[in-house]
């Protein structure tokens, strides 16, 4: 069964807004350490987004979406939109 990404990203996050977010050793202090983990969110949940489109499979769809709204608005909280989006076209180029 494969890792859902998104639900990882939401632990982390949770984690870092109750200051208890630690990577190995280190406290994290910043956001910016969660890019690599939103990065791998994004890009499950608009794969699946894409694969429920092709079975059409309009339920899934939806609750994906949903999904990545809610990834939207933590990006955007958290103010990591635009280093999120910058690794992903560096990825797609």
């Amino acid at each position: 069964m494969a890792i859902n990404q998104f639900a990882q990203f939401q632990s982390l996050v949770y984690s870092y807004k109750n200051s208890a977010l630690y990577l190995g050793t280190d406290k994290v202090e910043t956001s910016d350490r969660l890019v690599e983990q939103c990065v791998l969110a994004f890009n499950q949940i608009h794969d699946d987004i894409t694969d429920a489109i092709k079975r059409k499979s309009w339920g899934y769809m939806e609750r994906c979406c949903e999904d990545s709204v809610a990834l939207y608005n933590l990006m955007t909280e958290l103010n990591i939109k635009d280093a999120v989006y910058a690794v992903i076209r560096e990825q797609r180029t």
